[in-house]
């Protein structure tokens, strides 16, 4: 159970989502090849995620399309597709 407030999942798709609704990455862990993406707003996240799972969420396309691609990035682009997602904070 996670006591920080945050929301965490490692569903690449609804990541996508979340992004697309403005809902900030706040991080990302990798560990024994699993990235786990974590957000702010857990309220909103999980609002959402239900949304997902009944198949009544609406996001733009766009959005959600350019989100996933910046997720798969994430995961599959290495140690410099790492640093440039953090850059500047």
């Amino acid at each position: 159970m996670n006591t920080d407030n945050k929301f965490y999942t490692n569903n690449i798709n609804l990541s996508a989502a979340l992004l697309a609704k403005d809902i900030p990455l706040f991080k990302f862990t990798k560990e024994a090849g699993i990235t786990t993406f974590v957000f702010d707003f857990p309220d909103k996240c999980k609002e959402i995620e239900t949304q997902w799972l009944t198949d009544s969420l609406e996001v733009f396309a766009y959005k959600y399309s350019q989100s996933l691609k910046r997720l798969k990035n994430i995961v599959y682009g290495g140690q410099n597709a790492l640093q440039k997602e953090f850059e500047g904070r």
